[in-house]
């Protein structure tokens, strides 16, 4: 018998292999000519699996552009900071078992943190005080 983390796997699995095939299948024959056939057969799945995980072909592939959109910008601007982030490393001497590209996927967990609590919250206060906070994580990463 699955235990609940086994079937919540199995859901995010089937709702990740839908938004894959949703990307490439879009991509290769076009949003029209993509039927919900194609993108269970993609993915793997069945038919109840895309009812399960999408209301439409049109909801499904809306998701996928926006979490392509998404993946794009966030991680697309880390890997403007990689560079900077490595040159500081070398500059300070610091090889301490993290990467220039883990310390930029974290500034932009941070950052995009931030907005979803300013968001939340109504104010930009909250995410001054998590870029504050950002700020002291990195000048203790480099001895500052």
């Amino acid at each position: 018998m699955a235990t609940t983390n086994d079937t919540s796997s199995a859901k995010r699995s089937a709702r990740d292999a839908l938004m894959d095939a949703a990307v490439a299948v879009i991509r290769q024959k076009g949003f029209c000519a993509t039927s919900v056939d194609d993108l269970c057969k993609h993915a793997g799945v069945t038919k109840a699996a895309f009812i399960h995980h999408s209301e439409s072909k049109q909801a499904l592939g809306e998701a996928a552009a926006i979490r392509e959109a998404c993946r794009a910008s966030i991680f697309g601007h880390a890997e403007t900071l990689e560079a900077d982030i490595s040159e500081a490393m070398a500059q300070h001497d610091v090889a301490d078992g993290w990467s220039a590209k883990s310390l930029a996927l974290h500034t932009q967990a941070v950052i995009q943190g931030a907005f979803i609590l300013a968001k939340a919250d109504g104010g930009a206060a909250v995410a001054a005080e998590s870029l504050d906070h950002l700020k002291r994580y990195v000048g203790l990463l480099f001895g500052k």
